[in-house]
C-alpha cells in the first residue's frame, strides 16, 4: 500500500514529506494490520483513502490527482465535452470543485438512512446553485433525470 502511494504521488508530482509517510505508516501498522473487525470493500476504500491518504499524508491528495488529469485535456484533440467527477465525499472536495466553476449535481434518494458512521458517509452541503436529482424511481427514471440535467 506504501508503494503504491508513493507511485501515485511521483506520477502527479505531488510533494509528500518524510514525516507524512511515517504517520501513515504507523497508521496502517496500528489501525490496519491490527485490526480484528471484518474488512469490506467500502471499509477499506474508507481507510485508505480518508483515514490514511487524507487524514496521515495530504488532504487534498485526491483532488490534486484529479486535477491533474482533468488538466491533461487541455491542448488535447480529444478534449471531452465535460468531466464528471462521480464520487466526491467531503466538503473541502466540494469547494474545491466549486472554486473551479464546477456544476454540482447531488443525487439524493429519500428515506435511505445511512448507518455507517464514517466522515465520508455523512453527506455534503447542498448549496443554492446546486442541483439535485432524486432517485426515486427506476434505473431508467434516474437515467432519464441525469439526461435532463447534463
Amino acid at each position: 500500500m506504501l508503494k503504491c502511494l508513493e507511485l501515485a504521488s511521483r506520477r502527479y508530482n505531488l510533494k509528500n514529506d518524510i514525516n507524512s509517510y511515517n504517520r501513515m505508516e504507523h497508521f496502517f501498522k496500528n489501525n490496519v494490520l491490527n485490526n480484528t473487525d471484518v474488512w469490506t470493500m467500502r471499509r477499506f476504500m474508507q481507510t485508505l483513502g480518508t483515514d490514511v491518504v487524507v487524514d496521515n499524508i495530504d488532504r487534498m491528495f485526491w483532488v490534486k490527482i484529479a486535477i491533474n488529469e482533468y488538466l491533461d485535456y487541455f491542448g488535447s484533440e480529444s478534449k471531452p465535452e465535460m468531466v464528471i467527477i462521480p464520487d466526491v465525499r467531503q466538503t473541502f472536495e466540494l469547494d474545491s470543485l466549486r472554486a473551479m466553476g464546477a456544476t454540482i449535481i447531488h443525487v439524493v434518494r429519500p428515506g435511505l438512512e445511512i448507518e455507517d458512521q464514517h466522515i465520508t458517509e455523512a453527506g455534503l452541503p447542498i448549496h443554492y446553485e446546486d442541483t439535485i436529482i432524486k432517485n426515486e424511481g427506476s434505473l431508467e427514471d434516474f437515467y432519464e433525470n441525469i439526461n435532463k440535467v447534463l
